[in-house]
This record gives structure tokens, sequence and C-alpha cells, in this order.
């Protein structure tokens, strides 16, 4: 028996296997085979010839048969993994041989480290290069991939084809390129269509397979033709899986952002760092979910008011409020920010008939450190960002389609719709059915609604949020998590900066819309009205010395168009339309929004009528120059000029003379059978025998007749004039 012992043999006995990794006279190192782990084991030289000689062990294998390949007849990606490889255990032989212990042991590796690194790998995928590297004695085979050693199956026609067979019992449909591309073609319309299902897109796969068809009846249509084999829905559908993942499919239906922002991990809370009242607030709108009837004339239905609200992060406390049939304008906001004041809330409170127990249920005078909403229009316009500078607001709009970024409003606006659902079930409750009777159910108007709404923020204010987590020290003091104590709490712990600190008044002024007009001798002129402000003397003065028009800085509301106001030493003025027009009577008490809309009117009708007079001027000239095409014909004299200017007179003044018009006037009155007698009362149709004999005798004066001559009529018309008979 050969006891010689080299690295790459197998000793062992039954089960027990261990390959030879290193040999020497003094010593050898051993690899265990049985486990899937590096295991190494030192033996001296002697002792394991010992171990041989007494048939405890035996030489299992040489280790000089094993798989023979040909690296540049890999394939690519097999080469490239085998190089790889390859470059590891070169790494590793040259560190840590030739006997390799150091590689056992939890000793700090710091060269495998690095080996790792340069390589791109996982620890795991390490680890197993070397060990089945070490387990085959070194040998390169065991660097490529395994697959590349196993036989290669032989095509046979007898194989049982992979797929489910269609809803028919028939074989499934085998893709060839030509219907890779279809399937691929259909996959690209679908992910590029957000409204198409894959039901769309599989019909619009089958039209590759369609011919047009003759049919029996003589129409000709789209068809399959006979024999035809065609992909099954469900294989479309797994094709299309393959190429898209579910993350794709929601991405293409919705889009990246919504998708991110329905999956992102919610760990924080977005009160996190704020630490006092207002110094983060949302606000956005919603359209209440309630059907209303007009205040003016309850048979009518108007649709649905807007609620616009603020909300303080910190605290949860509503802080202000407008609720109108404004959307998307900046008079929506304009009335949002003025119920931060206390006037405009104690105004709404007598309106809608509630009081207050104590101002804390709803502060006010206090403005937002930072308002964050969406990016609607009525938020980010030129306007409201100027109002917000003014007020030292500063805006945080959130990106679109991230309405949970603004999540303690949004959640607002759905348990107010939720508080009142059971009530208005038959009030003008707005369901998601076809046989919602919101419509004819409305019973409730905007007055109303806004009483709905205070209620709801009293409520709202008072109530205890189950769900909001409280320190130790809210829990030692009992301090419940109500907005109204989280208020107070916060209030006393960082008292509150960013006041109101203006009268209403100025208040009122900063949130107006602000305007250039011009200044003319007739006063403020704007979108085509006059104001005057007859009590400021120092502005009609300047009015009456200006030489040109000037431009002026005015402020308006957009609810009323009846008043501009601008400031003039150190005060806020009033000027109202020039009450000396009359047409201006008609725009009290418009919105600019009404009156914008007759204006542009007028404008239009202004133009058509100038095209009108265009077209006139143009007839008139065309006219005048006929009248002076004949006139240019004749040579006149210019002797005798008075004596010819008479002469003209006397004939053209008898020829339009006003006993030729009652001429007219009488002889109409006799054709249509009509006589006044004496004493003035009409005859009608009353035909005498001798109707000339008769008329003449009845009559006491002159009367024209038919057989009368010119001379004669005229010489009847002075002795009428004379009252002579």
């Amino acid at each position: 028996m050969n006891n010689f012992i080299k690295p790459g043999q197998i000793i062992g006995s039954g089960t027990v296997k261990y390959r030879v990794i290193y040999a020497s006279a003094v010593d050898c190192v051993l690899c265990d085979l049985n486990k899937t782990s590096l295991s190494f084991y030192s033996i001296g030289t002697e002792a394991l010839i010992n171990l041989l000689n007494a048939g405890t062990y035996s030489i299992l294998d040489d280790g000089e048969e094993y798989p023979l390949f040909d690296e540049n007849a890999l394939p690519p990606k097999w080469r490239e993994a085998y190089l790889r490889n390859k470059k590891i255990v070169s790494a590793v032989k040259n560190e840590y041989g030739p006997d390799y212990l150091k590689l056992i042991g939890k000793q700090p590796k710091p060269a495998l480290q690095k080996i790792r690194e340069e390589a791109d790998i996982s620890n795991v995928s390490l680890w197993k290069i070397i060990t089945h590297w070490m387990q085959s004695g070194c040998r390169d085979y065991s660097l490529v991939n395994e697959r590349y050693f196993l036989p290669k199956q032989k095509d046979s026609t007898t194989v049982k084809k992979a797929g489910r067979k269609t809803d028919s019992g028939k074989s499934p449909f085998e893709f060839t390129s030509k219907d890779i591309s279809y399937v691929d073609e259909a996959v690209q319309d679908f992910a590029k269509n957000r409204v198409m299902s894959m039901q769309d897109a599989y019909d619009r796969l089958l039209s590759h397979y369609k011919v047009l068809i003759t049919h029996k009846d003589g129409s000709v249509y789209p068809d399959f033709p006979a024999g035809c084999k065609y992909p099954s829905y469900r294989q479309f559908a797994y094709q299309l899986h393959k190429r898209l993942s579910k993350r794709d499919i929601d991405v293409i239906k919705t889009s990246a952002r919504e998708e991110r922002n329905q999956k992102r991990v919610l760990l924080g809370k977005e009160r996190g760092g704020l630490i006092y009242p207002g110094e983060l607030c949302d606000a956005d709108a919603t359209p209440t979910d309630y059907f209303l009837v007009s205040k003016y004339d309850p048979e009518k239905v108007v649709g649905r008011a807007n609620m616009y609200l603020i909300i303080d992060v910190l605290t949860g406390m509503i802080i202000g409020e407008s609720m109108s049939f404004e959307d998307n304008s900046n008079a929506a906001v304009l009335n949002l920010l003025l119920s931060l004041k206390r006037e405009q809330r104690d105004l709404l409170l007598n309106e809608t008939g509630f009081t207050l127990a104590s101002d804390d249920i709803w502060p006010t005078d206090v403005l937002p450190t930072k308002l964050r909403t969406d990016k609607g229009v009525e938020f980010t316009s030129k306007e409201t960002m100027r109002r917000l500078k003014e007020l030292d607001i500063t805006a945080e709009p959130v990106p679109a389609a991230s309405g949970s970024l603004k999540g303690s409003i949004e959640k607002e606006f759905r348990q107010f719709n939720l508080a009142h659902a059971e009530e208005f079930f038959h009030a003008g409750l707005i369901e998601k059915r076809y046989d919602s009777d919101h419509k004819e159910m409305a019973c409730i108007s905007v007055q109303e609604m806004r009483k709905l709404m205070v209620s709801y923020i009293i409520y709202h204010n008072t109530r205890v949020i189950e769900s909001r987590e409280r320190s130790r020290e809210m829990i030692e003091k009992e301090i419940d998590a109500s907005p109204k104590s989280l208020w107070q709490y916060y209030c006393a712990k960082n008292p509150l900066t960013h006041l109101i600190n203006c009268n209403n008044i100025e208040y009122i002024w900063k949130l107006m819309t602000t305007a250039k007009a011009s200044l003319t001798r007739k006063g403020i002129y704007y979108k085509g009205l006059y104001y005057t402000s007859p009590r400021d003397v120092e502005l009609n003065v300047r009015l009456m010395s200006l030489q040109s028009t000037e431009k002026f800085d005015i402020r308006y509301d957009e609810s009323d168009v009846s008043h501009l106001y601008y400031v003039s030493n150190n005060a806020v003025v009033q000027a109202v339309l020039n009450p000396s027009v009359s047409e201006y009577q008609d725009y009290k008490g418009m919105t600019w929004d009404e009156y914008l809309h007759l204006h542009s009117m007028d404008i239009e009708q202004k133009r058509a009528a100038k095209l009108k007079n265009n077209v006139e001027k143009t007839n008139h000239r065309e006219r005048v120059q006929m009248i002076l095409q004949e006139g240019s014909k004749l040579k006149p004299s210019a002797k005798n000029l008075k004596a010819n200017r008479i002469e003209e007179k006397e004939r053209d003044n008898n020829e339009h003379s006003a006993a030729a018009r009652i001429e007219g006037i009488i002889l109409d009155a006799k054709n249509t059978e009509t006589v006044i007698n004496t004493g003035g009362n009409e005859i009608n149709n009353e035909q005498p025998a001798d109707e000339k004999s008769t008329a003449t005798s009845d009559l006491k004066v002159p009367v024209v007749t038919d057989d009368d001559s010119d001379a004669d009529i005229k010489a009847k018309m002075m002795k009428i004039a004379r009252g002579e008979k």
C-alpha cells in the first residue's frame, strides 16, 4: 500500500472524508469534506501515516482525476465569473498559503476583507468560493459554474410542452420571436397609457393576428383566419408580469411620486421639532359633502359650499375658517386670513348666534410663522404671496399629490364630513350612488353651513384627541389632549410672539388686493370706472393741477366694486364711484367678477360698433364722392351771387313749405273716407247719395276737392289760415 501523502488526496473511512491541503515531512493540514463551512485539522505527518498503516484511515482518492475544461469555451458570463474567482483564490493563496491555517479562527482578517472589497462581492459569496476551492483540492474546476459540467440534455420531440392548456382545451401557444415582438409592443402601449387595462392591451395584441375576411353575409371586418393560433389572455398576463413588476404597474396607473408617497415608511410625527403654537399651520380647502339651497330663494339648489381652514399642527387648534362659494380664488384666501383677527371672529359669532365660554376655545390675533399649503392657484398666486410676505408669514407649499404631508388638515376635513353624515342622510348628503337624492333633499343654505362650521370648531377645539400622545409632564399635571388644553400648555412654556399688532382697519388694508390706478382730471380711473374722494382736499388739489395722467397705488375688495382704498397722510381713505355719473348707479353692490364680465362685454360691443362706424364712414365717403362727381361736370358763373342766393332760397322754401305737407295729410284723410264736421266729430264710412254736393253744403269752411287746381288749393288754405268761410 502506497502511504505517500500529497496535497489533493482524499483520506477517510466510511462517510468521514478529508482532503489533504498541505503536506510536509513534519505535519499535514486536512480539510473536512463533511461540512459546508471551511474546517481545517492539523496533524503530524508521522501520526497520519501510522493511522493509514493501521487501517484506521485509507486513501480514498489520489486526486489525479478531476473535470477538465477549456477556459475560452466558457459562456461570457461564466468566464467572467471564473476569472474573478481565480483572482480571489490567487490572492488568498499568496496571503494565507501554503497551510491556510490563518483562514480559520475569529482573529481579524484585514487582507481577506480587502480581497472581498476589490471583488465587490458579499462575505457569504467569498467564503463559498474559498470553501469549494479548498474542498476540491485547490483545483480550478471548482471556480466554474457547476451547471457547466452537467450532462447536456438532448432535444426530443416527445418532451411535454410547458404551460397550461387554453380554455378550449387546446395545447398552449408557443411563442416565436415575432410573437414576442407583438407582446413587447402591447406591453409598451400598456406602460404608456394610464387608463389602458390589461384586457385592452391584450385586445391590441390580438389585432396582429386578425385579417380582413369577407363573411357569408357579405360583410368585411377583421377576424381570425381558419386555423389561426394566438396567445391566450393568461399567457399574455404572464408575459406582461415578467416585464413589469407590481411597483411598475402601480407607477403606470398613478405616478412615481404618488406611489412613493403611498408606500413610504411612517416613522416620525409631523409635529416633531415644533415648540410653540402657530409655529407651523396647515391651510387647505374642501367642498362640503352637502348640497345647499339659496339663502335668498330656498326653492333653488345652488350646489356645494367650500370650507377653508387653518389648523395649528402642534396643538390641533383650528384658528382660521371660511365658508363660501369661492373656489380657487384670492377672495377665499382673503376671507380665511381675515378670520384670524378678533373682530372678524366676533362678527361671525354674532352672525351665527354663538358665544364662547372663554377666548381660549378659539384663539385670535395669532399669525402662523409658517403656513403649509398645497400648490393650488389660490395659495400660490402672486397676490397671496404678497399678503403672506406683508404679514411676515413663510409659505411652505408641499409637492403635488402629497396630501399626507399636511395630514392634520386633510384628516380634519374627513372628520368634519363624517361627524354630520348621519344627520344629513336625508338633508342633502352626497352619496356616491346612482340613487343619491342629495339635490332633491337639500334644505339648508350657506348661512346654516356657517353655523354648522362654527359649532364644529367649538366642538373640535374642546374635545380630547384620544390618539394624541402625551409627555410625562402632561400626565403628571393632568393636561388632557384637547386642542384648548394643549394650546394653553405650550403657550405657558413658550409665549406667543408672532401676533397681529395692528388695528382692524390696518389689518384689512394689508389683505386687500393691490392694483395700479390712474389719476386724471376726472378722478381716480380704474378698469373703466371713475372714483372720487370729496373729503380728501389734498387729492382734489392734486387732480386740479394735473397736466397728464399719473399712476396711483390703490387697494380694493374683490367683492365690492363701489369703493377703492388708498393711503393719504398715513391714513386709509375710501374713494367712491363718481355719483355724478348716473350709469354708475347700476354697478353699486356688484362684485368685481360681475363688473369685469360686463366690462368685457362693453369692450366687445364698442369694438363691434367701431367696425360698424368704419363701414358707415366709408359708405358716406363714397356717396360724397359720387355727389361731387355729378357737380364737377358743371361750370357755374360767379356773377350776381346775392341775387342768385335770394332766388334759390325762395324756390327751395316753396318746394319744402308746410302747406305742401298739409295738402298731403288732408288728401289722405279724404281718401280714407273720414271727414270732420264743424263740431269736431268723426263720421266714418257714411257715403251720401251725392257725395260732392252733400260734403260741400254741410261744411262751413273751404274744402279741398279732387277737381281743385294747385292755385285753388293754395287760395283755400289761406282762407282756412285766416279763419274765413
